[in-house]
């Protein structure tokens, strides 16, 4: 993830203006006054040049607002909502925590069996290989939700401790 984030920084990937970069810390920083225990200094937010709407934490403490979300926003206190969402996230290790289930399911004794059958089929191997990765990736979706809801609820605790609209 640093070397990802090192590269993008490299190639410009993220602003670092001074008006939205400063803009943008701001709400950070009036967001982490209002909640104490996030002043975590593993904590950074980046916007990057990323067209299309979306927000991720990176699981280590990076947050990433791409800057084609703001046409879908009317005001400073969604976007605080979002970064708020996001820094949910990163303080539930939802990141992490998806790693792992992924990781022991797949190398679970049930998965490496249903492989092997895949594998030692005569035929239908490709068919039976796609229908294997798509209810693999479907079930982490759902489990996911799960996470999107939790950091959904503690990301609006972590907006009313702030100066920010919480009906927003």
């Amino acid at each position: 993830k640093f070397e990802d984030i090192s590269e993008a920084i490299d190639s410009g990937w993220y602003y670092f203006d001074d008006t939205l970069y400063v803009y943008f810390q701001n709400i950070l920083k009036n967001i982490r006054e209002g909640n104490q225990n996030l002043n975590n200094p593993d904590i950074k937010l980046y916007v990057s040049r990323e067209t299309y709407p979306n927000a991720y934490c990176m699981g280590e403490g990076s947050i990433v607002f791409n800057i084609g979300l703001l046409r879908y926003l009317k005001n400073e206190s969604q976007i605080a909502f979002i970064i708020c969402h996001e820094l949910a996230h990163f303080s539930k290790n939802h990141v992490m925590k998806d790693v792992e289930a992924s990781l022991n399911k797949l190398y679970s004794k049930e998965t490496q069996e249903e492989l092997k059958k895949i594998k030692n089929s005569e035929y239908g191997t490709y068919t039976k290989s796609l229908t294997f990765a798509k209810n693999f990736t479907f079930d982490k979706r759902k489990h996911g939700r799960m996470h999107e809801m939790e950091a959904d609820s503690l990301g609006y605790v972590l907006l009313r401790n702030t100066k920010y609209d919480e009906r927003e």
